[in-house]
């Protein structure tokens, strides 16, 4: 094996394992040596791979992102008319703060943003963002063909006002403890009801 895919594979596996130690007890509960005895090797290595505990941390935050949101990266929305678009990609979004692991990590990432601002910048570049750039794309073309109003404003913004329609009192609760996310499925009412008042002002007339 390439000894740059070998210091590929043991990078990730530094990150796979700190991911679930900042999980469990936050970023002050972990320390260097904690991810070396589940890791070995060295402080050196760590550092050589991250330069500090802070650049571990971002690199957990960008793991997590990155698995949480495949589901939404794998969606082909261009060929699929509004309200079909719409639903999927609000149920995807749904479902991907429906795992626990989501939720938790917006709340890492928002109780450590005061101290660590990179992380909390890398994780909304990473999920909040890469959600509305998705559907941003979409309703660009859909308003370039003419079939959406262009007097409302550009498209991540209109992205960004679906979504966060949709995720904003659920997620809320969720990192209240008040109640988890649930698995929703295109007929679900909350996801209809969302898509059909966005779609009452979208669409042209």
């Amino acid at each position: 094996m390439p000894k740059t895919e070998r210091a590929q594979q043991k990078r990730d596996a530094i990150v796979k394992a700190a991911s679930v130690l900042f999980l469990e007890r936050g970023f002050n509960g972990v320390s260097l040596d904690d991810v070396l005895q589940v890791t070995g090797g060295s402080k050196s290595t760590l550092y050589s791979y991250f330069g500090s505990k802070d650049g571990l941390f971002e690199a957990v935050i960008l793991r997590i992102c990155d698995e949480a949101l495949i589901p939404l990266r794998a969606l082909e929305l261009h060929h699929l008319p509004l309200r079909e678009a719409l639903t999927r990609m609000g149920v995807s979004v749904l479902n991907v703060l429906s795992e626990p692991v989501a939720v938790e990590a917006y709340r890492l990432a928002i109780s450590e943003a005061p101290r660590h601002p990179e992380a909390a910048r890398a994780y909304y570049e990473a999920a909040p963002n890469v959600a509305a750039g998705i559907l941003a794309t979409y309703l660009a073309e859909r308003q370039a063909a003419g079939e959406l109003r262009g007097d409302l404003g550009e498209p991540r913004r209109l992205a960004s006002l679906f979504i966060d329609s949709l995720v904003h009192n659920l997620l809320m609760k969720a990192l209240l403890g008040i109640a988890p996310v649930l698995r929703r499925d295109e007929d679900d009412p909350f996801v209809r009801d969302a898509v059909e008042a966005f779609m009452h002002g979208l669409v042209r007339g």
